[in-house]
């Protein structure tokens, strides 16, 4: 198997000189990444980084009815299609670091202090086209923000990253749409900052390719962020969220399910880190697996001894049909006395009992499957969309 530098030298070539920062972060992503042998089949293998490629026009039937729009290539921001209001502030971040220098040399040394996972550090080395958007505070949109993702280079790397603050009570709904990209590896990050009382609202779906997708989200007093994300039919899927509670009453809902078949694989990797007063996080996560698919959840929620009062749930249930393989591992670490916190997983079976019984009734077998997944997953696939 190669190693990361064998792996990333084409990458690196496309650079023509790291800066200081940009070197921290690679070695940083060396240190912390544990390479394995499915990576370099799938990531790696005749992949190229994406270029800058602008559209002149758009099927707008992606559009959906009542919303805004934010339309991006390979990712790279196309204002030139995109239609939202304009007190929403959207810039490079060239200018955005230039505009917001105070925050944005804050913001980035608070996340180089974090563990985050090792993928995030490689924005700072290949990511060409992050933008950032704001939300001025008290500003309420009442139309859905669109995301639309347009890939049209086939097996190529691509970089979609945002910064998105959310003023002080401010609110915002954004939900992605993803088209073509079935051959690429698409590595994409979205990093929340919510400040005081504001609410955000991030709808997510993948079908099809290959996809890690990073949520990094800060949430400060009586913020809420709620995420809901659903998978089908990946070729690979790994979705990271850390989450930081860190100011009173903050709060973070996380709905997420996926539908793996035949030769599937997700990963979902989740840390809330509860680290003021009363701040509550409820996640859950429920999958199906078919075939000879594969799906694995890894929870963590830290509750610091600060966090007196604070509200936890974490449950994790998984379906196997056919020769489906599932792992889940919900774990809890909390470090102060008056919280409530429960967390719990279960790995179940469709039983022969339950499809004869509703055979009785006059059901078909197959007829019977389908209302079982649909059962199962209906906690999911209520409300999961605006």
């Amino acid at each position: 198997m190669a190693d990361l530098k064998d792996l990333f030298t084409s990458y690196l070539a496309s650079i023509s000189e790291l800066s200081s920062f940009q070197q921290k972060a690679w070695n940083r992503f060396c240190d912390e990444y544990v390479l394995k042998k499915e990576d370099e089949e799938l990531f790696f293998n005749n992949k190229v980084l994406a270029s800058e490629k602008k559209l002149s026009s758009f099927d707008m039937s992606m559009v959906r009815l009542g919303c805004d729009y934010l339309v991006f290539v390979d990712g790279f921001f196309q204002k030139h299609l995109s239609s939202f209001p304009e007190c929403l502030e959207i810039y490079e971040e060239k200018e955005a670091k230039e505009i917001y220098s105070h925050f944005a040399i804050n913001h980035q040394k608070e996340r180089w202090r974090e563990h985050l996972f090792p993928l995030y550090w490689l924005q700072f080395l290949f990511s060409k086209a992050k933008i950032w958007i704001r939300v001025p505070g008290k500003i309420r949109l009442q139309k859905p923000i669109q995301m639309i993702h347009i890939f049209t280079q086939e097996n190529a790397w691509v970089f979609p990253s945002m910064q998105i603050i959310a003023g002080k009570e401010s609110s915002i709904s954004f939900f992605s749409t993803i088209i073509g990209g079935k051959t690429s590896y698409v590595s994409s990050i979205i990093d929340f900052f919510l400040e005081e009382a504001s609410k955000v609202r991030y709808i997510s779906s993948q079908e099809g390719g290959f996809q890690d997708e990073m949520v990094v989200a800060s949430v400060k007093k009586e913020a809420q962020l709620e995420v809901k994300s659903w998978n089908e039919e990946s070729n690979f899927h790994r979705k990271h969220y850390h989450v930081f509670l860190e100011g009173e009453k903050g709060s973070f809902h996380l709905l997420e399910g996926w539908k793996a078949a035949q030769i599937d694989k997700l990963e979902v990797f989740s840390c809330v880190d509860h680290r003021a007063p009363m701040t509550i996080s409820k996640l859950l996560t429920k999958g199906i697996v078919t075939e000879k698919s594969s799906s694995s959840f890894k929870g963590d929620i830290w509750i610091r001894s600060n966090a007196n009062l604070s509200e936890s749930s974490q449950l994790n249930h998984n379906l196997i049909l056919d020769e489906g393989k599932a792992t889940t591992s919900p774990q809890l670490r909390v470090f102060v006395d008056e919280v409530k916190a429960v967390h719990g997983s279960t790995i179940a079976q469709m039983e022969e009992e339950e499809l004869f019984y509703l055979e009785t009734r006059g059901i078909s077998k197959e007829e019977s499957r389908i209302l079982f997944v649909e059962g199962f997953l209906k906690e999911i696939t209520d409300g999961f969309f605006i």
